[in-house]
């Protein structure tokens, strides 16, 4: 009876640990992104902004992301699910059996009543293990009263052994339940991973695209304001006779097309200050917006290109998903093709039983040199087995489907980071071109103005060299938003957008980011 406990305690040692399924994090420079039902309300003033306040904004406001960061715990709790069915049962049965019958003695052939009644009560532990095996050990009493013999009371300890010889004999196919569940857990996790980029990415976007309206909304009334400074000059210099009556429609013309450029600016800023605004949970009528960071950036040389690329097949959400999604389709092979054996199982039992007339006595007689040992085999075969042919055919389908799939979309990763690098590249050439030109047009409208004031000039060639100049002003920042747009992109087509802005998700682990464009 020693071997009775031991066994218990290896059973419970076996049942391994389970994971506690718990609503995952999102940080952002180890700032706490809270969720979207503990928010306040929409915000109003005026609001000075970096990007990285505003990604935590963005984060806290956006209300589906509230929703979505549940779908890795939903998912934990179905691995839980799957891993307690190698969890320790714990059974217990009792019983109460009464009898009252007529026998025949052999001797003299007569006939007599016999009453009795027997009771039972058990207690053990079943555990199913990886390695298809079931162990199961319990403990029997039993009580036994008659008219025609002594009592007797029995006391059984007993370990009994399953171990599948064919169907369920692989530790790959009794945990592909689990793995699976496992895997679902960790799709929803990069699901929830690329959602979160997608939000940072959308707000990035949003971010530079007001700073450039902001940027060149202040550019068009500095341009108003020295149209009108001019307009006034010239009228006073006509006043004067210094300079011909018909010059004068010039400059106003200037004026209205600097008033219309103007109303353009002011709804392109407005634009981006509503979508920006709504991303951060603004009120869109009492609430203003400041962008603290800077537009101008000085580009950095191109790293590798085979770099990035590796990165991105290394960090890409929705590539990790897809290989998720194969990983299970392959355990589902793996099971299904576990259906197509028969079942071979091999069962002992060993057990020792003690009997006496009282529960002392039995317990005391258990430690006699008595046993009982089963052996034994059971074999199970369904004939044809159709609906398991049929089964592993569709799951090795469904594999080499997830196969093209995964494939068709490392392609598309790296097509995503070729066309980033070569915007990038592009937008890092127009900065330094658009910086050129805008100096050179400086030096073209300064000259007009100097040939005007010597009247070797008509002010026509002043106007149109500085609607040139506005122009060439704004490309000037548009390139440099540009630029910033294309690095942000390039990050989101490698997948490593969340970790260079600090953005984390629970379980995430530190991410090496060779590529050096920062």
């Amino acid at each position: 009876m020693r071997f009775l406990p031991i066994v218990a305690l290896a059973l419970i040692g076996c049942a391994g640990s389970r994971p506690s399924p718990r609503e995952p994090s999102v940080t952002v420079r180890e700032r706490p992104v809270e969720s979207v039902h503990v928010a306040a309300g929409l915000r109003t003033g005026p609001h000075a902004l970096s990007l990285e306040e505003a990604s935590l904004l963005a984060l806290e406001r956006h209300p589906e992301l509230a929703v979505r960061r549940l779908d890795p715990a939903i998912a934990a709790t179905f691995e839980q699910l799957e891993r307690a069915e190698f969890g320790v049962t714990l059974f217990a049965d009792g019983q109460y059996q009464q009898e009252l019958s007529r026998e025949t003695n052999r001797a003299t052939m007569m006939q007599f009543d016999v009453e009795g009644s027997r009771t039972t009560a058990g207690l053990g532990l079943r555990q199913r293990l990886p390695t298809g095996t079931t162990l199961e050990t319990a403990l029997g009493l039993g009580r036994d009263e008659s008219n025609r013999a002594p009592e007797q009371q029995e006391v059984r300890a007993s370990l009994t052994l399953t171990q599948s010889l064919l169907r369920g004999l692989d530790p790959d196919v009794n945990l592909a339940s689990v793995r699976q569940a496992e895997l679902e857990r960790r799709a929803s996790e990069h699901q929830l991973r690329a959602f979160v980029a997608a939000l940072v990415l959308e707000m990035e976007l949003a971010y530079w695209q007001l700073a450039l309206a902001q940027r060149s909304l202040r550019i068009h009334e500095e341009s108003l304001t020295l149209a009108e400074r001019e307009a006034e000059v010239a009228a006073e210099r006509v006043a004067a006779g210094d300079l011909a009556p018909a010059d004068l429609p010039v400059t106003r013309a200037l004026v209205a097309q600097r008033r219309q450029a103007l109303i353009d600016a002011r709804a392109a800023a407005a634009a981006w200050r509503l979508r920006l605004g709504r991303m951060l949970g603004l009120d869109p009528e009492s609430s203003t917006l400041e962008l603290t960071d800077a537009i101008a950036i000085e580009p950095r040389p191109l790293d590798d290109p085979d770099a990035h690329r590796a990165l991105a097949l290394r960090l890409r959400a929705d590539l990790a998903e897809a290989r998720a999604r194969l990983a299970q389709n392959e355990l589902a092979t793996v099971a299904s093709g576990n259906g197509l054996l028969p079942r071979l199982d091999l069962f002992v039992q060993l057990a020792k039983t003690g009997f006496g007339s009282s529960f002392a006595e039995a317990v005391g007689a258990i430690g006699a040199p008595t046993y009982e040992l089963t052996v034994g085999l059971s074999f199970e075969q369904l004939l044809g087995n159709d609906a398991a042919t049929a089964t592993h055919e569709a799951a090795q389908l469904r594999r080499e489907r997830a196969e093209r799939a995964v494939e068709n979309l490392e392609s598309l990763v790296l097509l995503d980071v070729g066309l980033a690098l070569n915007e990038l590249a592009r937008a890092r050439a127009q900065i330094e071109a658009s910086r050129e030109s805008a100096a050179e047009q400086a030096r073209v409208v300064e000259a007009e103005r100097e040939r005007v004031q010597a009247g070797e000039s008509p002010p026509l060639l002043v106007a149109q060299a500085e609607r040139d100049l506005v122009a060439a002003r704004i490309a000037e920042i548009e390139a440099q938003v540009a630029y910033r747009v294309a690095l942000v992109s390039l990050y989101a087509a490698e997948g490593s957008l969340l970790p260079r802005r600090g953005v984390r998700l629970r379980g995430d682990e530190a991410v090496d980011l060779s590529p050096s464009l920062r």
